[in-house]
């Protein structure tokens, strides 16, 4: 990208501005993902002052550190090993007229986005323009998106060579805004092994093009030309016109197909190869695209799209000067679900078409989201247009919301894409957008849309978006859809610019009572929190209704001040059981990790059930170990939980109890927070195939704190896990004869346990986990073991027990995949990781006895688990560990049909494996 001297013009100014001038010849090491070469800028004063110096912006240095990112967050952003993008330059030059040259000093702005300040020889004077030449060295970070290289793919959009910073005439250096177009002309030079994408100049090698049987040449979308001349091993590219920033994109392994259109136009597609139903998908999108913007009424003229395939995990099309970017990712989607990703290809080709339509209307800050919220505005047409009778998958997954793993999904999204796919325009990405938006964080213009809606109404916004669509107002958008409302709209488009506000509104109080007059009295209280800057006056809905899935006799209350706390008083003929704030979740509460922040807009609160399941198979061992619980919590909230289990395992047939789990403290992720106390109780039936007992019956009662830091992903890479637990409880008996006292039959116990992840490498993770603890009592059953794939995995559960170990392990995990989508009947495999184990355990036979060489015990071994989500919503981890004991009880392969058959084996095999449901 570039940003120039003399924005923020209008049109009509503009063009009697001279055009400046970009030179630049560089070279592109794909595979290093580095650029350099020299850029000839030329600059003019756009000022009525001399100017003495001129800024650069140095896009790259955005990603010179290393971000602070959860495991989740991390691989939406981050392919593997992090490697630092930056951009150096050399000695700058001033070319003066004579054909000279002088040396020029500059340095780093430490303030506001990466820059630097070059001081010029002399003063420039008003409408008087020189030219510098600067020598740069660009490193495209590995990363996702845009900006930055991964599978294969250098894509740099803009902002890869040094750029001035726009200078207004009144003399503001504005850091945060497009500039306007420029004279270009550029020399890349490439492998000639490579695809190469330069501005719209595609060039693939000619064994990977494949043409449309109809296709027909027609102009580039910039309207800039190019030349390709090979050298050997090296291509050169050449290409010039105008245009706000030129894009460079290097793939090692993509083809060309041109896809031409009913209007003579053409969609040409740069990535992988497409299948025959991916081009007809593509093609009928393209086609309807046109017939809505025709049956619109709107003046667009046909113009070809250039679509290049990107690694992009935050969004699944983004649209750049000239071309659209679409994820590798994309076209992965299956026939029925298409649908759901074709509504932002097609946003996207509309944006792309009206793109020229806005072109010098809009200020430059502005202009994105201008052209963001237009596009959403005509993705309801192009629906009816293309699917007559499209239901979004969110509108149907709302049924299923009490899962809380679909809630998750409409509301938290927390895998690439989840926002796109299930369609939630009100989350807001956390991280810092894109170049075209100068990095500020992203607020998407559609969500400034919607917002509209609520201070103009829906049907006056769609009449002043198609007026000024149609060239029937002059006026930038939102100037004009302020004089139509008759209503100041520019507090709330301009918050759009800055950092995202965080608030939080609560419900303070509500009081209930009857009037004289026999009517119910509501008395509700609400108060807005600023958690951080100041967020603009908002229409805030507070919902009162009668509750139980009626909406006959509801309320709905419309705060439209900033006020910190606000009261109502509504009288009604039914009692009002339920008041919610922002019930259609329109407003973004949000948390520092960007997720929704909602647990006091409802009384009385919802409650959310959701089921998980544990499975442990001990294939050489013959034993087997499961549980099952439905965890119920809040709605928006884990600070109380309640778990119901059922559970089976060595020591016993069944059993069953109840969990209650009190977190607290700073959050870890999402919901969820760093602190919790746990409280059990369970009974279970007692196996005596384990140890014989004439007390079969086993009641237990603990109380525990855990402290974690793990991130809630299904592979996490850092942080840790410390819990303390104190458990005591007694057997039964079922014969009233063979009762025993508590000294005989009961127990107490203490156990700790330790775990900590140190990350190695993107795909190396050294897992530390120690235990140690003791029982006190007779009870056989209450004793700890010491085998079994939850400790010391090489030896059989039931072959060791004692009443005191101290266990540790360290495991080495390596991943053999990560970021993976292999389809599979109603799943996916995300992933796939390996693991070295070394275990030790020091078990004693007895409290009067020390512990001697003989108790002291070992296993090394192997284990694997892949990693999967079922429907694309209940994630799941399975997995086989192998494990060796030298000198212990073997284990017996399951081959043939007889037990006694089963051959003995030196080591224990178990399978694992975790779902929620």
């Amino acid at each position: 990208m570039l940003a120039f001297l003399g924005a923020a013009l209008p049109s009509a100014a503009a063009e009697e501005l001279p055009n400046w001038s970009v030179e630049i010849d560089a070279t592109v090491q794909g595979d290093d993902g580095t650029i350099a070469g020299r850029a000839h800028l030329t600059v003019w004063n756009p000022t009525q002052q001399p100017l003495s110096s001129i800024r650069l912006f140095l896009y790259p240095e955005h990603y010179r550190a290393k971000p602070a990112l959860d495991d989740i967050l991390w691989e939406r952003v981050y392919p593997g090993i992090w490697e630092p993008g930056g951009m150096s330059l050399g000695f700058v030059r001033h070319l003066r007229e004579d054909g000279g040259t002088s040396g020029l000093t500059w340095r780093r702005i430490e303030d506001g986005p990466p820059m630097a300040e070059v001081d010029l020889p002399g003063p420039l004077l008003p409408g008087e323009s020189t030219t510098l030449e600067i020598p740069f060295l660009t490193q495209v970070p590995r990363k996702y998106g845009t900006f930055g290289r991964a599978r294969g793919i250098l894509t740099a959009s803009g902002g890869w060579h040094p750029m001035p910073v726009t200078l207004t005439p009144e003399g503001e250096w504005v850091a945060d805004a497009a500039p306007p177009p420029a004279d270009y002309s550029i020399q890349l030079t490439t492998s000639s092994a490579h695809a190469v994408v330069l501005g719209d100049a595609v060039d693939v090698p000619r064994s990977r093009t494949r043409l449309g049987a109809d296709f027909v040449p027609t102009a580039a979308p910039l309207g800039g030309s190019s030349t390709v001349t090979l050298d050997g091993d090296a291509r050169r590219t050449h290409w010039s016109g105008k245009a706000r920033w030129v894009g460079v994109t290097v793939h090692r392994r993509a083809t060309q197909r041109d896809i031409p259109l009913e209007d003579g136009s053409t969609v040409t597609w740069v990535g992988r190869p497409l299948s025959k139903p991916q081009v007809r998908w593509i093609r009928r999108a393209a086609h309807a695209v046109r017939r809505t913007e025709v049956e619109l009424g709107l003046e667009v003229e046909p113009r070809d799209v250039l679509l290049l395939e990107a690694p992009l995990r935050r969004r699944l099309v983004e649209e750049w000067e000239g071309a659209l970017f679409v994820s590798d990712r994309y076209l992965e989607a299956e026939a029925p679900f298409w649908r759901y990703h074709d509504v932002h290809l097609a946003r996207a080709l509309l944006a792309h078409d009206m793109e020229s339509l806005i072109q010098g209307a809009e200020p430059p800050r502005m202009a994105p989201f201008v052209l963001e919220a237009l596009s959403w505005e005509l993705v309801g047409d192009y629906l009816q247009t293309r699917w007559k009778n499209h239901v979004g998958l969110r509108n149907l997954l709302q049924r299923f919301s009490f899962f809380p793993q679909v809630e998750t999904l409409l509301e938290t999204p927390a895998f690439p894409f989840a926002d796109q796919i299930f369609d939630n325009p009100w989350i807001v990405d956390p991280l810092s957008a894109d170049i075209r938006r100068f990095n500020r964080p992203l607020r998407s213009g559609r969500t400034l849309s919607l917002r509209l809606d609520d201070r103009v109404g829906t049907a006056s916004k769609r009449q002043s978006m198609l007026r000024y669509l149609r060239g029937q107002t002059s006026r930038p958008l939102f100037v004009a859809m302020a004089a139509d409302a008759g209503q100041e709209i520019d507090e709330l488009a301009n918050s759009w610019l800055g950092s995202v506000p965080r608030v939080d509104f609560q419900l303070e109080t509500i009081e209930r009572d009857r009037t004289e007059g026999g009517l119910h009295r509501t008395t509700v209280t609400a108060r807005r929190v600023e958690l951080e800057g100041v967020s603009p006056d908002e229409v805030v809905e507070v919902r009162l209704s009668p509750g139980h899935g009626r909406t006959k006799g509801r309320v709905t209350l419309r705060w439209t001040g900033s006020e910190e706390v606000a009261t109502w008083e509504v009288l009604s003929r039914r009692r009002m059981h339920v008041v919610e704030i922002d019930p259609q979740a329109r407003l973004t509460e949000l948390d520092e990790n960007g997720l929704n922040l909602r647990q006091d807009n409802r009384r009385p609160g919802l409650l959310r059930v959701s089921g998980f399941g544990y499975a442990g198979l001990s294939i050489t061992g013959r034993g087997f170990e499961a549980y099952g619980l439905l965890n119920i919590r809040p709605r928006h909230s884990a600070r109380h939980q309640v778990n119901l289990r059922a559970f089976t395992n060595e020591q016993s047939l069944a059993g069953g109890g109840v969990t209650y789990a009190h977190y607290f403290g700073p959050p870890r992720w999402g919901l969820n927070l760093k602190h919790r106390v746990v409280f059990t109780v369970d009974v279970s039936l007692l196996n005596q195939n384990f140890r014989e007992t004439d007390a079969p019956l086993l009641s237990r009662i603990s109380a525990g704190y855990v402290y974690e830091t793990r991130s809630n992903s299904m592979m996490p890479t850092k942080g840790g896990r410390f819990s303390v637990t104190v458990t005591g409880g007694r057997d039964f008996s079922l014969k009233k004869e063979q009762a025993r006292s508590i000294t005989e039959a009961g127990f107490i116990g203490l156990d700790v346990q330790a775990i900590r992840l140190l990350k190695l490498h993107p795909h190396h993770v050294l897992a530390l986990r120690g235990k140690a603890g003791f029982v006190l009592g007779e009870v056989e059953h209450s004793r700890i073991t010491l085998g079994g794939n939850a400790d010391l995995r090489g030896i059989p559960e039931r072959a060791v027990l004692t009443p005191a170990r101290v266990l540790g392990v360290v495991e080495w995990r390596h991943l053999f995949f990560k970021d993976a989508d292999i389809p599979l009947p109603f799943q996916r495999v995300r992933g796939l990781q390996g693991g070295l184990f070394i275990e030790g355990a020091l078990a004693a036979k007895g409290f009067d006895e020390a512990p001697g060489v003989e108790d002291l015990h070992f296993s090394v071994g192997y284990g694997f688990r892949w990693f999967v989500d079922w429907l694309g919503v209940l994630p799941g981890a399975w997995g086989m560990d192998f494990a060796y004991t030298p000198g212990t009880t073997p284990g017996r392969l399951p081959i043939g049909f007889f037990p006694e058959d089963w051959p003995e084996v030196p080591f224990q095999v178990y399978f694992v494996g975790s779902q929620s449901f």
